[in-house]
Order: C-alpha cells, then structure tokens, then sequence
C-alpha cells in the first residue's frame, strides 16, 4: 500500500473494528529511523503527525506504538538512508 514516490500510502480507509490504515510499533531494543523526523524518541503523537503530513492526510487513522522505557532507540529521525 506505498506509493513508490515519497513513501505515501495510497487507498487510505477507515478500517472496521478499530483497525488502522497505519501502524508503526519500536518495539524490543529496535530503533525506528524515519528520516526527517525532529521530535523525541518516544513520541507516538508527533511519529503520527510526521507520518500524516506526507501522505496528504489521505491515511485517516496512524497508530504509533514505543517500547523506549525498557529499551532500544526508540523512534529517530536523520538524513535519508543511503543507496545500497
């Protein structure tokens, strides 16, 4: 359900029975890079918001999730990841 161009999440509906178009859990000792991201670690509001803008709002319900308190990185943001 990606777009090939700026990771944007086409189709986007609400989902019966509480589901969500967009879920992103860190979770166990992970790190969850999001390039571009400013906020802290372990923010889901501001990782939902990040994740709604460059989808045009067209994704209606994001879902974040962090585990930072037992450990990992949590989410980060940084320049885009490098071509293999």
């Amino acid at each position: 359900m990606l777009a090939g161009e700026g990771n944007a999440a086409l189709n986007a509906t609400v989902e019966a029975n509480g589901g969500v178009d967009l879920r992103m859990r860190q979770r166990q000792i992970t790190t969850v890079r999001l390039p571009g991201y400013g906020g802290a670690n372990n923010d889901n509001t501001a990782v939902q918001n990040f994740l709604t803008g460059p989808n045009g709002n067209a994704v209606t319900t994001i879902l974040a999730s962090n585990t930072v308190a037992t450990g990992g990185g949590g989410y980060i943001g940084g320049a885009a990841c490098p071509l293999p």
